[in-house]
């Protein structure tokens, strides 16, 4: 999957493995003071919200999740810097 920054100064993301069973990890070059990054599911129904606080990454536990396409969005205050897919596998 192709990451897609929603923004030209958002830096740049990695989100992996993907597809993913247990596991995945979201990285960004740059730190980030606040923020937060939101799952969804295909009906867009919250998931799951992780608060990222001074950190340059966050792992993801997928493993609870129902199998599929989630989507994942991490903003930081009210600006979008980050969307891209997760598939989750049994």
């Amino acid at each position: 999957m192709n990451q897609r920054s929603a923004s030209d100064d958002s830096g740049s993301w990695s989100l992996y493995p993907n597809p993913v069973s247990d596991q995945s990890t979201i990285t960004s070059d740059d730190l980030i003071e606040s923020g937060q990054i939101l799952i969804t599911d295909q009906l867009g129904r919250c998931v799951k919200e992780y608060i990222i606080e001074k950190k340059s990454g966050c792992q993801l536990n997928v493993a609870s999740y129902d199998s599929g396409v989630h989507s994942v969005r991490v903003s930081t205050g009210d600006r979008l810097v980050y969307i891209d897919k997760v598939i989750v596998q049994e």
